[in-house]
């Protein structure tokens, strides 16, 4: 299949429903920014309607947890065999903006352990996820999963 088919198959994807291969859309506001940090390793991402965004650039935790979910592990091994995971030094850093089911997935994956990214993702003013939900009359402090990954 040529150049020309790959376009026509991408452009016919959001049609079926199909969105991942369409890029996650940018924050809506600078303020939007959330960062996660442990274990010598920091990550910035943001909530949107296709799931949680963590921006290229973050870093992620190399080590795993010895209790680490099976699911988890090979969620982090996968992203790590697609390259959106590389090795840099101590850590791994996101070679893209990658889009997750649940703030808790991406917040696993970056601390290589299970977490509630409703309360390790916090903003500037260091206010947990779950709160500027609340705040924002957001999801009534249910974390939506918006994909078929597990949560952790």
């Amino acid at each position: 299949m040529g150049n020309a088919g790959l376009r026509e198959m991408l452009s016919i994807f959001p049609v079926l429903g199909v969105t991942a291969f369409e890029p996650p859309p940018p924050p809506a506001l600078s303020g939007d920014q959330l960062t996660v940090t442990g274990a010598g390793v920091t990550a910035r991402g943001y909530d949107s309607p296709q799931g949680f965004v963590v921006r290229v650039g973050s870093q992620a935790r190399v080590e795993e947890a010895d209790k680490i979910p099976p699911s988890l592990a090979a969620h982090r091994a996968e992203l790590c065999e697609q390259g959106v995971l590389a090795k840099r030094g101590e850590h791994y850093e996101f070679t893209q903006d990658h889009v997750f089911g649940s703030p808790s997935s991406a917040a696993g994956v970056v601390l290589g352990r299970s977490a509630n990214g409703r309360t390790e993702w916090r903003d500037d003013r260091n206010r947990p996820l779950r709160q500027i939900q609340e705040q924002d009359g957001g999801e009534g402090g249910e974390e939506k999963d918006r994909s078929d990954v597990t949560e952790v």
